[in-house]
């Protein structure tokens, strides 16, 4: 059952969080209920910052490219307004969704838990390609969700440009692999790394392959531990060099950045593997099995990533 209908843009503003829990099947959200205007910033890429999660739990949006088109969207409530202004306001609207989706955290976890790992470069990485990549998807979930095509009639037959071209390609290669590792579609994997924070993404990525490999049993906890933290690391190794591809022409940045993604996947797999096999030539009782990682309510949509297309600065777009 969708939201009621937000007849003011405030009122949008004050459900925001709550859509993205219902699309996501988030335990819920760290959002603390304020907004902010984005101070001038650009990007690594030399882009103006249209929004940013805080590690203070607050989320800050652009005046010009977010804030005002919403305004005039609901100012403008059923009116035909043409093309151009509707993709503004979907754009506006793809912001303030990545924000939130920034927010959702797992189970006694907050967004700002995740503040040391993300001045990792691996870590952020992930974080903006997941939440990037499952935003765009779910986009006209998120509008359905508040009714918002009601608003703007229109709004969900246009369509705007992800961001974040380094870090998609390999977020979704690696959802890609561990969904097809743990038996589940690459969306369902995608949701599942989307609703935690972005320490917890690397350990739902690593519990899949974990799992995978025998170390479930509840005798291998410590055991486990470790070499989870060793797949991290493995993975981590190649995330980190995202970053690096900035310079590469776009035609090549999607096909490079997907290798990426499939080699963090073969080496965390390869820790793993040797340590399978380590239990095996002693006399272990491995048993491979599919991973429980991951919260909150399944979603089914599937297939392979699609060919489409801060330190610790908080979450952005």
């Amino acid at each position: 059952m969708p939201l009621p209908q937000p007849a003011t843009f405030d009122e949008f503003m004050r459900l925001q969080h709550v859509a993205a829990i219902n699309v996501s099947g988030a335990d819920h959200s760290s959002w603390n209920g304020t907004y902010e205007v984005q101070p001038y910033a650009l990007t690594d890429d030399g882009k103006l910052v249209l929004g940013s999660a805080g590690w203070d739990h607050t989320i800050r949006y652009e005046e010009a490219r977010v804030l005002t088109p919403l305004r005039n969207m609901f100012r403008d409530a059923g009116q035909d307004v043409g093309d151009a202004t509707l993709l503004q306001y979907r754009e506006a609207l793809a912001v303030v969704y990545h924000e939130n989706l920034h927010m959702l955290a797992g189970p006694g976890t907050e967004h700002s838990d995740a503040k040391q790992d993300f001045r990792i470069d691996a870590v952020r990485a992930l974080e903006e390609g997941v939440t990037e990549s499952f935003g765009h998807e779910t986009l006209d979930d998120y509008i359905d969700e508040l009714q918002l095509d009601r608003v703007a009639p229109g709004i969900k037959n246009v369509v705007g440009l992800m961001a974040y071209e380094r870090f998609t390609p390999a977020a979704d290669t690696l959802a890609y692999e561990l969904a097809t590792l743990d038996r589940c579609d690459r969306f369902e994997m995608l949701r599942r790394l989307a609703v935690v924070n972005a320490s917890g993404k690397w350990a739902v990525a690593a519990g899949v392959i974990a799992d995978r490999y025998g170390l479930g049993a509840p005798h291998f906890a410590k055991e486990r531990q470790f070499t989870e933290r060793k797949i991290t690391n493995a993975m981590w190794n190649q995330f980190g060099k995202l970053p690096g591809l900035s310079a590469v022409g776009s035609h090549q940045l999607f096909g490079r950045s997907a290798a990426i993604g499939r080699r963090a996947f073969e080496e965390g797999s390869a820790i793993a593997g040797q340590h399978f096999a380590r239990r095996v030539s002693f006399g272990g009782v491995a048993s491979p099995g599919r991973s429980t990682s991951g919260w909150g309510a399944y979603g089914a949509r599937g297939g392979p990533p699609p060919s489409v297309n801060r330190r610790p600065g908080s979450p952005e777009r």
